[in-house]
């Protein structure tokens, strides 16, 4: 007896080629399909599910990479083409941080510890990274540490922060942008920070309701400087209020916290100790955000006077304020949670 069996060939076979196998098959498709399913973002980015994804910043073709022709007659360059157009391997443009900023609604700061301050004859200047956030199992807002935006890194001298107290001492602090950048030589991904604001405090010795500090918030991309708003500590009979206004002072927002909290003066990790609170008023008094200080961490909270801020605000909030509400944790950070040799109680009775 003979059996005979017959196959039924997968197309894509039928040449004179050599196969190896109908692995082949899909060997030799077309590469548009490997360009489709590439992601929008650089290798490594998790995109929160907090966040929009951010099509203005990331315009389809350079998301797969630089340009390698001239994209058909009638279509405009940006207008979602596929991706055979462009090298395949290589990130997009670094998107501005201005236009990142616009299609979030959180941001979580987490402070470098310094743990030798702990021994308290060290003061070290402040340094704070800024992430995205993401949902937690429970329902929580956590910080997303693949997802780092910006870092902010305090200059100033030795004088200021060992003779000066935190809440009057003068410093820049220098806000760089995460750029990933694609080096061609050697085919891999180079992170660098890229510098695009600048913050500055001057020393002010403050009574009540005088000399109050305020924080001067500079753009410096194009190698120019512009300021774009300021962040100052108001005086307050019963509460702790800082004031977000524009550079031509037409738009402001303002930050109120009570003084009635636990937190303020007690760092236990349970309870109404565990997070301190300031709400987020638009120009009509009504509460559209929060700046909370969240518990740091067993280590943190023992040695080291870190912290850690999430800050929630509306979506349709310009960048620019999202940035004075960053700036915002940052002084009140300064201002009630920040230990330095200079602070006791002669020089509190100054910064009411």
């Amino acid at each position: 007896f003979f059996f005979f069996f017959f196959f039924q060939a997968e197309d894509g076979i039928r040449d004179a080629q050599e196969s190896r196998g109908l692995g082949d098959v899909y060997k030799r498709q077309s590469l548009s399909i490997i360009f489709l399913m590439q992601s929008q973002y650089p290798p490594g980015y998790q995109p929160s599910p907090n966040d929009q994804p951010y099509p203005q910043a990331y315009p389809q073709p350079y998301a797969y990479g630089a340009p390698m022709g001239a994209p058909p007659n009638g279509v405009p360059m940006g207008a979602g083409m596929p991706g055979p157009y462009y090298a395949m391997g290589q990130p997009p443009a670094p998107p501005n941080p201005m236009t990142v900023l616009e299609g979030l609604s959180s941001l979580w700061i987490h402070q470098k510890a310094q743990y030798l301050e702990s021994l308290g004859c060290c003061e070290f200047e402040n340094e704070y990274t800024v992430y995205r956030t993401k949902t937690g199992k429970e329902g929580e807002m956590q910080r997303d540490k693949d997802n780092v935006l910006f870092k902010c890194i305090e200059n100033s001298s030795c004088c200021q922060r060992y003779c000066c107290s935190s809440f009057a001492r003068a410093f820049k602090m220098d806000v760089s942008f995460k750029n990933i950048t694609f080096d061609p030589a050697t085919r891999s991904y180079i992170s660098s920070w890229t510098p695009f604001l600048v913050l500055e405090r001057d020393y002010a010795c403050t009574c009540c309701c005088c000399n109050r500090p305020f924080i001067k918030i500079k753009l410096t991309e194009g190698g120019k400087e512009e300021e774009i708003g300021r962040v100052t500590d108001c005086w307050s009979m019963c509460g702790y209020v800082y004031d977000l206004r524009s550079s031509d002072e037409k738009e402001f927002y303002t930050v109120d916290g009570s003084c009635c909290q636990c937190g303020l003066c007690c760092r236990c990790p349970c309870g109404p100790c565990k997070q301190v609170d300031f709400g987020v008023l638009d120009p009509s008094g009504n509460n559209v955000g929060n700046i909370s200080k969240v518990w740091p961490g067993c280590g943190r909270a023992l040695f080291s006077d870190a912290d850690s801020y999430s800050l929630t605000f509306p979506l349709n909030m310009t960048a620019r304020f999202k940035i004075m509400v960053m700036v915002a944790a940052i002084l009140i950070d300064y201002r009630h949670f920040e230990d330095s040799p200079a602070d006791n109680d002669e020089n509190r009775v100054f910064q009411s």
